[in-house]
C-alpha cells in the first residue's frame, strides 16, 4: 500500500510551523512511530527554514512538500523555485573542533544527513528538489 500527502507552504516562518504540525499528523496517520515523526519534523523544519532564510524568495512564494510511504521507505520531497542551491554540497561540520572554533551553519543539514537513509538534491525544471528517505520498520 502507498500513502501520499502533499502540501503547499508559503515561504514564511509562521506558515512553516503550521505545516510541520500538518505533516506530523499525516505521518501519524500513516502509522509512523513517534521517534520517526520527531526526525521528520526536525528535518522538515531545517529544510523549510533554510528556504525561508536563504533562498531570497518572497514570503508569498510557495514550496511544495510531499510525503510518500511506500515499501517501508518514507520519502520527504521539498521543491522550491529559488536560485539553484544544493544544501547537500556543504561540507559536514567538524564536530571534533571546540564549538568556538567551528564555522557557523551546517549543523541542520548534518542532522538531516545523519538521521536519514538517503538525501539527494537536483535542479529540475528550474526548481531545487531535495529528497530525504528514511527506512521505516513495518
Amino acid at each position: 500500500m502507498v500513502f501520499t500527502f502533499n502540501l503547499k507552504v508559503k515561504v514564511a516562518e509562521q506558515e512553516v510551523f503550521e505545516a510541520l504540525d500538518q505533516v506530523v499528523l499525516c505521518a501519524a496517520g500513516f502509522g509512523i512511530d513517534d521517534e520517526q515523526q520527531n526526525l521528520l519534523r526536525l528535518s522538515l523544519e531545517e529544510l523549510l527554514l533554510n528556504v525561508c532564510h536563504h533562498s531570497g524568495l518572497p514570503s508569498s512564494a510557495v514550496v511544495d512538500v510531499a510525503l510518500v510511504l511506500r515499501d517501508g521507505v518514507l520519502r520527504l520531497t521539498i521543491t522550491d523555485s529559488g536560485p539553484s542551491f544544493d544544501p547537500l554540497a556543504l561540507a559536514a561540520p567538524d564536530l571534533d573542533l571546540p564549538i568556538e572554533q567551528r564555522q557557523i551553519g551546517g549543523l541542520g543539514i548534518h542532522f538531516v544527513r545523519s538521521t536519514s537513509a538517503r538525501c539527494a538534491w537536483q535542479r529540475l525544471d528550474g526548481c531545487n528538489v531535495v529528497e530525504v528517505d528514511w527506512i521505516i520498520a513495518c
